[in-house]
Formats: C-alpha cells, sequence, structure tokens
C-alpha cells in the first residue's frame, strides 16, 4: 500500500467494498455540522431540561414563577437551566416589570424534542 498524507482524499481503490461507501462520498456530515447537532442533543440530555422545554412547548410563554411551581423545581434551579438554554438560543425571555417571561424559539429542537417524545414515551 501507497503512503499519503493525511490531507489526501480515499479513492474508490481505497475501500474495501467501493460500491457501499459510494452512496455516502459527498453526504456525510463535517465536523461542524456533527457538533451542531451533537450539541442540540446535549441540550436534551439533561432530565429537567427536557421537563421545562416540554412544559414550554404547552404554552406560548409563561413566567419562571409559575413554571418553577408547576415542575416542582426552585426558580433558582429553573434559572439555571433557562441561562443554559437562552444561551443557546432555544429560549427567549421577556421582562414585565419584575416579571420574567420565557417562550420555547428553537425550530430544530422543538422538533427533535417532538420526535422524541413521539417516538418514545407510550
Amino acid at each position: 500500500m501507497s503512503v499519503r498524507s493525511s490531507k489526501d482524499l480515499p479513492t474508490s481503490l481505497d475501500f474495501l467494498h467501493p460500491d457501499v461507501v459510494a452512496p455516502l462520498i459527498g453526504k456525510v456530515i463535517g465536523s461542524p455540522a456533527a457538533d451542531e447537532v451533537a450539541s442540540t442533543f446535549a441540550l436534551l440530555a439533561d432530565p429537567t431540561r427536557v421537563r421545562i422545554l416540554q412544559a414550554l412547548t404547552l404554552v406560548e410563554e409563561i413566567c419562571v414563577l409559575d413554571l418553577a411551581l408547576a415542575l416542582g423545581i426552585s426558580q433558582s434551579a429553573l434559572s439555571h437551566q433557562l441561562a443554559l438554554l437562552r444561551s443557546h438560543r432555544v429560549v427567549t425571555r421577556r421582562k414585565e416589570g419584575r416579571i420574567v417571561f420565557y417562550r420555547f424559539v428553537s425550530r430544530p429542537v422543538r422538533r427533535a424534542l417532538s420526535a422524541a417524545l413521539r417516538d418514545l414515551l407510550p
């Protein structure tokens, strides 16, 4: 076998089963896209965040106090998770005086959550 640089792309002669590999060429996602998809699933890897996001799918928006009470978690724990979701642009907030309202805005995350809930739960 010849020695080649890691920058060289493989040719059909390099594959053991080129006919199986052919449909993959040019269609396998690259690392940046894979990182973005993995990041989306990482947001859904926490049960508390899943509960928060599922609750947010049921309403247009809700204040932190009401959401914390509905989920049975502390406002502090909820605020921490909402700040993380906000930093990833999954939710947005709106202030009305001292009251903060949150809304679910990320369509890709909403679709991933909806698919998981639909396919995994009875």
